[in-house]
C-alpha cells in the first residue's frame, strides 16, 4: 500500500508568497515614515538635554556656553567662552552632533548662529527647529531672561 505524503502545491506557495509581497509593500512606507519620525524624535531629544546640561553648567560653574549651530551641515556643538574666546567642552557632551539625514536645523534668529547660556540662569532668545523629510516639525523655544527651554 502507497501512502500519499500531503505536502502544498506550488499555487499555494506561490499565493502566500505574493500576500507577503503585497503586505510588505503597503507596509514599508509607513515603517519608513515612523522611523523618520524617531529619528526626529530622538536628536531633539538629545539637543534638548545637552541645552539643560549647558544651561545647568553655565549656574554652577558661572561661565556662559555656548550651543553652536550649522545650519548648512545640520552640525550643532557645545562650547563654553573662557577670556573671550570659544573652546571646545571635554566629557560626555563634547561631541559634534549631527541631524539624521533628511532633517533640516533652523535657527531663529539665525544672526547668532546658536543659543548662549549665562550663568544668571538666563539663555539667548531663540527658536531652534527640526523638520524631516515628511514635514514632521519639532521645536526647541529659548525664552531668553526666564530661561525656559520648551518643546514644542
Amino acid at each position: 500500500m502507497i501512502r500519499k505524503i500531503r505536502s502544498f502545491t506550488f499555487i499555494e506557495l506561490f499565493i502566500v508568497i505574493i500576500i507577503i509581497g503585497v503586505a510588505s509593500a503597503v507596509a514599508f512606507p509607513r515603517f519608513k515614515s515612523t522611523f523618520c519620525r524617531f529619528e526626529l524624535q530622538n536628536f531633539s531629544k538629545d539637543i534638548y538635554f545637552l541645552s539643560r546640561y549647558l544651561q545647568d553648567s553655565a549656574i554652577s560653574q558661572g561661565k556662559t556656553y555656548f550651543l553652536a549651530v550649522n545650519i548648512e551641515s545640520g552640525q550643532l556643538q557645545a562650547l563654553t567662552l573662557e577670556n573671550a574666546e570659544f573652546k571646545n567642552l571635554s566629557g560626555r557632551f563634547a561631541k559634534v552632533y549631527q541631524a539624521p539625514r533628511g532633517v533640516e536645523v533652523s535657527l531663529d534668529p539665525a544672526a547668532d548662529q546658536g543659543v548662549y547660556f549665562y550663568p544668571d540662569a538666563s539663555t539667548g532668545k531663540a527658536s531652534l527647529v527640526f523638520e524631516n523629510q515628511n514635514k514632521d516639525k519639532l521645536s526647541l523655544i529659548f525664552s531668553g531672561a526666564s530661561g525656559g527651554i520648551q518643546v514644542k
